[in-house]
């Protein structure tokens, strides 16, 4: 049994409430497949590499399925998005009843740790590299639900922060976005704010500032889910989580924000990977039926 959160400082129920080309098999968990993946990136000026869960009869039929993009956390290497976490998140998925896709992107390369899944610039776009490129090759490559509200976005740590920020920038693309003991502005490895090099660029890199500048209807009539988590002990994040609920709050963004018993480390997510995720895939859109032969004749 999850432990009961210690502290609700925010909740808004009413919002106030496979084969594919470029992919092989990776791995085979006791439920789902593991894929991993690769396309050549625009952004990165690069090879972009994913890993995917496909859920326990996705091989069967031609039945379409909502997606959860999940970031990892940072400094990391080129290897990270082999997550174990991916599986983890889509098992959870399948134990809650609504089976999705997992996708876990690639958030950093050899030269390059902690990149906080901005924008930095010719060959180092790692927002776009997620929201504009992975995408649609993941909807190109599997049967996905090619919709908003199929999709979201996840992550842990730097990845929460990535999750924030790119789910903030791109609500035409996901419905929910989700953030483990996230922060909501860049920092460098020491976990020191950075400048982005002028006000423009800091103002887009703030979750903070971001809030002010959504659309109205967005800010007001739950167009996206908006959670975000973190562990009681967690010294360094919790006053900026709680800052950022405060936000919320302020601007009247529907949200869902709590605190849990725990540090910020991999024996808190564990504990409660399973109803974050259960919330998360019960926002989407479910899993299609295949369509019938008489219907594809219309």
């Amino acid at each position: 049994m999850n432990p009961r959160p210690l502290l609700l400082v925010a909740l808004s129920l009413t919002l106030a409430g496979c084969s594919a080309a470029g992919a092989r098999s990776a791995a085979a968990p006791a439920v789902g497949t593991i894929v991993d993946g690769h396309f050549r990136s625009a952004a990165l000026h690069d090879t972009a590499r994913y890993r995917v869960f496909l859920p326990p009869g996705y091989g069967r039929g031609g039945r379409r399925y909502p997606v959860v993009y999940f970031l990892h956390g940072l400094p990391a290497s080129g290897r990270s998005y082999r997550n174990q976490r991916v599986g983890m998140i889509g098992r959870a998925a399948v134990r809650a009843g609504r089976p999705v896709i997992v996708v876990g992107a690639q958030g950093a390369r050899t030269g390059e740790r902690d990149p906080e899944w901005l924008d930095h610039g010719p060959g180092r776009d790692w927002e776009s590299a997620v929201a504009d490129e992975l995408i649609p090759t993941i909807d190109r490559r599997f049967r996905t639900i090619a919709d908003r509200r199929a999709r979201a976005i996840l992550g842990l740590s730097a990845g929460g922060y990535g999750a924030m920020l790119i789910g903030l920038h791109n609500p035409q693309a996901f419905s929910v976005i989700q953030a483990w003991s996230g922060y909501f502005f860049p920092t460098d490895e020491r976990g020191r704010r950075i400048h982005l090099g002028s006000a423009a660029a800091d103002r887009r890199a703030d979750a903070h500032a971001l809030l002010a500048d959504l659309p109205a209807e967005i800010r007001s009539d739950g167009r996206v889910t908006v959670e975000f988590y973190v562990g009681a002990q967690d010294r360094a994040l919790r006053g900026e989580n709680e800052r950022f609920a405060h936000d919320l709050r302020r601007l009247g963004v529907p949200h869902r924000f709590a605190i849990y018993p725990g540090s910020h480390s991999s024996k808190l997510w564990n504990a409660q990977q399973q109803s974050w995720v259960a919330r998360a895939v019960r926002g989407l859109l479910p899993v299609t039926a295949p369509a019938t032969r008489s219907a594809a004749k219309k």
